[in-house]
């Protein structure tokens, strides 16, 4: 028997997605993980810790066991750092990071203002 929505049920939202390419031309998702928010196999798990941004392979909306606190990318962001994913081998430059966390955290990374 198929359950009803009402007012207490909570459905699962589509996640947003920021589209990235590593500097080996391959296509990335970034996805968002807010606090309170779900993630881990079959969103088992709930973040009760700062937000963070985890890394999809685009062309198959999978998992690339990449995830990191958006305040520690913050952290190492100021110095011009890029970043590289240790499990997949991809790396992305200063400037790709600055967009992914300029759209992780609200803002529009086209803009010249954010």
């Amino acid at each position: 028997m198929a359950q009803k929505a009402d007012s207490t049920t909570t459905l699962p939202q589509p996640r947003k997605t920021y589209s990235v390419k590593s500097g080996e031309g391959r296509e990335f998702s970034v996805r968002v993980v807010p606090n309170g928010g779900r993630y881990g196999l079959n969103d088992c798990r709930v973040n009760t810790g700062l937000p963070m941004v985890e890394f999809y392979w685009a062309e198959t909306d999978l998992f690339t066991g990449e995830r990191y606190s958006i305040s520690t990318l913050l952290k190492d962001h100021h110095k011009g750092f890029g970043l590289r994913l240790q499990g997949v081998d991809a790396s992305f430059s200063a400037q790709t990071m600055n967009d992914v966390l300029v759209w992780a955290v609200g803002g529009d990374p086209e803009s010249p203002w954010g």
